[in-house]
C-alpha cells in the first residue's frame, strides 16, 4: 500500500499526529518551573491570592486573559508544573490544528488533489518545530501560543467571511482579535493580517491604486495622531528608555535573520540571547535591513503567480512589527517571539510542500517524511533539555558563560533540591565578578540561600541593601523582600519585630498566605494564642491540605486548658 493512500485517512493522520506529539513533547511536559514562571506565577500574589480575581486583572491590564488562565490553572489543576505545561500543550495543539483548517481553505484551486495533504504537512511542520518549544514548554509563554491560537483564529473566521460570504464570522473575526490583545498587545497587528489576506489571497486581481490611496490616507492619519500625541504613544511603546529607538531597529535586522536561519536550521537554540544593546557593527545592520527589503520585494513581484509566498512574507514582517521594529525591549531576542510570524514562514512553504508531493515515485513525500521525523526528533531533544535544569542551564551557559540570569536561576534550582552548599558556592561565585548588578532576584535569592543555611547576618546584609531600593521597586518584589525579613526576625526570636515585616505584606497583597502562616507560628511562639485560633481559621480555609497549616492546628489542640 503505498503511504501516500495510508495519509488520505482521517483515523490515520489523527493517530500519527498523537504519536509524533507524545514523542516530542512527553519529555517537556514533565520538566519543573523555570526563570519567569515563578515571579510570573507561582510567587505571584495576584495569582496565588484566591478569592477574588479582581487584583489580578487590575494588575495585568491588557495581559490579563493569558495571567487569567495561570490563576485558573494555580487554583483548580494543582500547582505541578505538569498541569501547567498540559494546557500550554493543548493550545499549541489546538493552533496546529487551527493552521490546517487556514491552510486547506486558502488553497482554493480545485484541481489541487493533495490540499488535504498540503496542509497537513504544513500544520505538523509548525507543530513539531523545535522553535516552537519556548513558547510551549516554557510555561510563562503561553502567553505567546495563545497570542498566536486567537490571532490565527481571528484571521480564519475572517477568510471564510470574505471568501465564502459567511458575513456572521466578521463578528468572531474582532471577538478573537480582542481576546488575542487581551492575551498579549503584539495582536494589536491582526488588522494588518486581515488585510494581507484579502489582498494576497482573496482579491489578487483589484488594482492596486485604490490600496495606495487608501495606505497614504492611514499613514497621513496616523502621522498627525502621532504628531499630537507624541509623549503619551512614546510612553505606551517603549519597555525601556536605555535604547533609543533607531539602536532597536538595527540591531533587529540581524536578528530577524537568526530567527529565520533557526526555522531552516534549528541547531543552537536557548532561552536566553544575552543581547541588551547593540553587538552589530553598523555595516552588518544595513545588510540585514537592506537583505529583508529585497526579501519583501521580491515576494511582492511574486504575488501572481506563487500568492501563498507573498502571504506567507506579508504574515511573517507583520507579525514581528511589535516586538522586532522600533519598539524598545529590555530584552532585544527571544524564541517564543517568533511563534505567530513561523505560520507565515509555514505559509510560504506551502508551494513547496506542493511541489514535493507531485514528484514521481513518492520521492518528494519521503523528504517531508524525513524533514518531519528529523524536526520531531529536535525538539523531543529540546525538551529533553528542559526536563533536566542542569542539561539546561549549562546549554545556556556554553553561549552565555557570563549570564547572571541563568547563574542565578541555577543557584535557585540547588536550593530548591536541597544543594545549598552549590547553591552558595554559584552565588558566591558571582559575586566575586565585581561587575554583578544586585537585581531584585539575586537579593531575593541571596537573602533566601543564607537563610537556608541560617547565615543569618550575612542575609541580613543582602536585606539591607535591598531594603534601600525598595520603593522603586516591583510590588511583588517588595513583598518577597519584607517576606523573607520577617522569617529572618522570626528565626532568630524577634517576633515582635517580624510581625511588622509581615504586616507590610499584608498592606501590599491582602490575605497573602505565606505571611499570614509566619504571623500565626509567631503567635504561637509568643503564648498569643488566641489570636492563633482565629488565624488559622482562615489559614485552613486557605489551603486546608497544607501540612504546616495541620501543624498549628495539632500545636493548638495540645495547648488548650
Amino acid at each position: 500500500m503505498k503511504i501516500k493512500n495510508w495519509l488520505n485517512s482521517n483515523k490515520n493522520l489523527l493517530l500519527l499526529t498523537v504519536a509524533l506529539s507524545l514523542f516530542a513533547f512527553y519529555l517537556g511536559l514533565h520538566s519543573p518551573f523555570y526563570l519567569d514562571d515563578f515571579t510570573s506565577i507561582m510567587e505571584s500574589p495576584w495569582i496565588r491570592g484566591g478569592e477574588s480575581i479582581d487584583p489580578l486583572l487590575n494588575a495585568y491590564g491588557e495581559r490579563a486573559l493569558g495571567y487569567l488562565t495561570f490563576w485558573f490553572n494555580f487554583h483548580y489543576m494543582g500547582t505541578s508544573p505538569e498541569s501547567f505545561r498540559l494546557i500550554n500543550i493543548l493550545i499549541h495543539l489546538a493552533t496546529a490544528t487551527l493552521l490546517f483548517a487556514f491552510l486547506y481553505s486558502i488553497q482554493n484551486d480545485n484541481s489541487n488533489n493533495y490540499r488535504k495533504l498540503v496542509a497537513y504537512s504544513g500544520a505538523l511542520i509548525f507543530l513539531l518545530h523545535p522553535l516552537n518549544t519556548q513558547a510551549v514548554t516554557y510555561i510563562v509563554q503561553r502567553l505567546a501560543s495563545m497570542t498566536g491560537f486567537w490571532v490565527l483564529l481571528s484571521c480564519y473566521c475572517f477568510y471564510l467571511a470574505r471568501a465564502k460570504k459567511m458575513v456572521w464570522l466578521y463578528l468572531f473575526a474582532v471577538l478573537a482579535f480582542a481576546l488575542g490583545f487581551f492575551t498579549k498587545q503584539n495582536a494589536i497587528i491582526t488588522p494588518l493580517l486581515w488585510y494581507a489576506i484579502d489582498r494576497f489571497a482573496i482579491n489578487r486581481a483589484r488594482p492596486w491604486r485604490y490600496d495606495i490611496v487608501g495606505l497614504a490616507g492611514l499613514c497621513t492619519v496616523a502621522l498627525v495622531v502621532a504628531w499630537l500625541y507624541w509623549p503619551t504613544i512614546d510612553a505606551l511603546t517603549r519597555e525601556t528608555d536605555d535604547v533609543t529607538r533607531f539602536d532597536y531597529f538595527l540591531v533587529q535586522g540581524p536578528i530577524l535573520w537568526q530567527y529565520i536561519g533557526n526555522f531552516f536550521f534549528p541547531a543552537n537554540l536557548r532561552l536566553e540571547y544575552g543581547i541588551y544593546s547593540n553587538p552589530y557593527p553598523l555595516w552588518l545592520s544595513v545588510l540585514a535591513w537592506t537583505a529583508h527589503v529585497i526579501v519583501v520585494i521580491s515576494a511582492f513581484l511574486l504575488r501572481k503567480r506563487i500568492w501563498l509566498v507573498t502571504l506567507g512574507v506579508a504574515w511573517y514582517y507583520i507579525a514581528h512589527l511589535v516586538e522586532s521594529s522600533v519598539i524598545p525591549i529590555t530584552d532585544f531576542a527571544f524564541e517564543h517571539r517568533t511563534y505567530l510570524p513561523n505560520i507565515g514562514l509555514v505559509i510560504a512553504l506551502m508551494p513547496l510542500v506542493r511541489y514535493l508531493l507531485k514528484l514521481p515515485k513518492q520521492r518528494g513525500l519521503y523528504a517531508l517524511i524525513a524533514v518531519v521525523l528529523l524536526l520531531t526528533a529536535t525538539t523531543a531533544y529540546r525538551n529533553y533539555q528542559w526536563a533536566n535544569p542542569y542539561v539546561f542551564y549549562q546549554n545556556e551557559l556554553s553561549y552565555n558563560p557570563d549570564n547572571q540570569r541563568v547563574k542565578n536561576e541555577l543557584a535557585r534550582y540547588a536550593l530548591d533540591n536541597g544543594k545549598y552548599e552549590l547553591g552558595l558556592e554559584l552565588f558566591e561565585e558571582m559575586l566575586a565578578n565585581g561587575n554583578v548588578k544586585l537585581t531584585e532576584s539575586l537579593l531575593i535569592n541571596l537573602m533566601v540561600a543564607y537563610g537556608n543555611v541560617e547565615e543569618w547576618d550575612k542575609a541580613k546584609q543582602y536585606e539591607q541593601i535591598a531594603l534601600r531600593n525598595i520603593n522603586r521597586m516591583h510590588p511583588s518584589y517588595r513583598a518577597r523582600i519584607y517576606l523573607n525579613q520577617g522569617i529572618r526576625l522570626k528565626e532568630t526570636g524577634q517576633c515582635e519585630k517580624a510581625y511588622d515585616s509581615f504586616e507590610q505584606v499584608q498592606r501590599l497583597f491582602n490575605g497573602e498566605f505565606s505571611s499570614l502562616l509566619f504571623r500565626t507560628q509567631c503567635d504561637l511562639r509568643t503564648g498569643n494564642i488566641e489570636r492563633a485560633r482565629k488565624m488559622v481559621k482562615e489559614l485552613y480555609r486557605k489551603r486546608p491540605s497544607d501540612p504546616r497549616v495541620e501543624e498549628i492546628v495539632q500545636q493548638l489542640s495540645s495547648s488548650r486548658p
